[in-house]
């Protein structure tokens, strides 16, 4: 879980996850009724997942693999490590200069991506429906211990998704490219789920109840630890403080200008078919 922590600390500092301005003034295709209007805007305002050049959001377009794992680094607060992170990746298919190698260089050693077990990536496919839920469960901290069948290796992640609501409104279904809309509900319905109802008093140290002096000489314990995130860890509960955090941990810096296909939204990321 602490995967978000600088994510959710951001969002604990606004008044709500609703976007400032108007659905209908941020993208030009939104009207504000659709089922990812609230996820698309509160994810511009992030810059978690960003519209294109001419104004719209492009609901129904799909991304690519790449573009995916930019996405869920940039769940994670880590857009600028991305960028030092740049070079020679694992995979045969991402050149050193490629413009996501960065994010799939953090993603490939977060665990959140493995690839397709032939040494490659596909960083320009279209990222499945399932994919992209496996690599969003897995960026939250919930894939640890997670038994994979064999013969369905996305059941697994797919039903943690559903246990905890992350599928409910999406719309898509499994070997389908998966679209803008669904990723951003999805993406949006992770921070919502994970950030607590009430971050301040959650955050809260528990007040020790005053007792006398205690007469014995006194043992000192060790402390507790936090949970980590990786693609098989962080099933361990974090709370997020917002003091402790600053609200400039959530890179600033737009999913656009990055492709070279021209998109202004960077958001991809799958696995062999095992992401």
């Amino acid at each position: 879980m602490k995967k978000f922590i600088s994510i959710l600390a951001a969002i604990a500092m606004s008044a709500s996850l609703t976007p400032t301005l108007s659905i209908a003034e941020d993208f030009s295709d939104v009207g504000g009724d659709e089922y990812y209007a609230d996820a698309a805007g509160a994810l511009a305002e992030l810059n978690i997942l960003n519209g294109y050049e001419d104004g719209s959001f492009g609901a129904e377009r799909a991304i690519t693999r790449a573009e995916m794992a930019a996405i869920v680094c940039r769940m994670l607060g880590k857009d600028a490590d991305a960028e030092t992170a740049k070079g020679k990746t694992q995979f045969d298919d991402v050149s050193a200069d490629h413009w996501a190698s960065g994010y799939i260089n953090i993603a490939s050693a977060e665990g959140i991506i493995e690839g397709d077990g032939n040494g490659q990536f596909r960083p320009e496919d279209d990222v499945k429906y399932e994919e992209s839920i496996k690599m969003v469960v897995c960026a939250m901290g919930l894939g640890d211990d997670v038994e994979v069948d064999p013969a369905d290796w996305s059941a697994a992640y797919i039903a943690i998704a559903q246990d905890n609501k992350l599928t409910e409104q999406l719309k898509g279904s499994k070997g389908i490219p998966a679209t803008r809309g669904d990723i951003a509900v999805m993406v949006y319905s992770g921070v919502d789920h994970i950030m607590p109802a009430d971050p301040e008093q959650t955050d809260k140290p528990e007040t020790a109840t005053e007792t006398a002096a205690p007469t014995a000489k006194p043992t000192t314990s060790g402390g507790g630890g936090g949970g980590g995130g990786t693609v098989d860890s962080g099933n361990k509960q974090t709370t997020v403080s917002t003091n402790t955090v600053s609200s400039n941990s959530v890179s600033s810096n737009t999913v656009s200008g990055n492709t070279t296909s021209g998109n202004s939204v960077v958001d991809d990321g799958g696995d062999k078919d095992t992401d």
